[in-house]
């Protein structure tokens, strides 16, 4: 039960849950007199994202306190999974970009998959800051994995609703995943695992 005053003409219902049928009954109220009560049924839209499979459509959702979220990979209910959602910054690369300001640092990738195993290092690596868009340096190569990532080397961190790449297409669209994208990659360390193709 809400009592708003006789000068409130609007009231806001704060912390609804979506997709949920909800009934509002008003009432005005004076001394021991009542108004006759009037009745209204309304139903919540439902989430944009259902069951987001990353922190971004959390957001999109609306949620946009940092905090410990449920995100859903690929979208699918039974894949659940407990992460925490920076939703004040760009987070991780915010925090990349002004580590590797302060001095030399190194990269270091490490490859597995059906028990074969390579790796990369580079032993010179930075990301730039935002004004950037988080711009990628890597030069020094040395390991067994090969020297994929050199082509990426001064690109700008492309996402899909930010789209920064040289293609013709949304890389990051069309590759599942961000990343510091050229035409579109020679490797791609956080699109959709198992997939081998290349640019197109």
């Amino acid at each position: 039960e809400v009592i708003v005053g006789p000068d409130t003409t609007s009231y806001s219902l704060a912390d609804l849950s979506p997709s949920t049928h909800y009934t509002v009954k008003i009432q005005a109220l004076r001394g021991s007199l009542r108004s006759r009560l009037i009745q209204t049924i309304f139903t919540t839209i439902g989430l944009l994202y259902p069951f987001p499979r990353d922190c971004s459509q959390a957001m999109l959702n609306g949620d946009t306190t940092s905090g410990l979220y449920t995100i859903y990979i690929n979208g699918d209910k039974s894949q659940a999974l407990e992460v925490y959602c920076d939703m004040t910054s760009d987070g991780g690369l915010d925090n990349l970009s002004k580590i590797t300001a302060q001095g030399q640092y190194e990269l270091r990738v490490d490859l597995q998959d059906h028990g074969e195993s390579a790796f990369a290092v580079y032993d010179r690596f930075s990301v730039g800051d935002a004004k950037s868009r988080y711009k990628l340096k890597v030069e020094g190569y040395s390991g067994t994995a090969g020297d994929s990532m050199n082509y990426h080397n001064g690109r700008s961190f492309s996402t899909y609703d930010k789209d920064t790449d040289s293609a013709i297409t949304n890389c990051a669209l069309s590759y599942k995943g961000a990343f510091w994208y050229k035409n579109c990659h020679r490797v791609n360390l956080m699109g959709r695992y198992g997939d081998n193709n290349h640019s197109q």
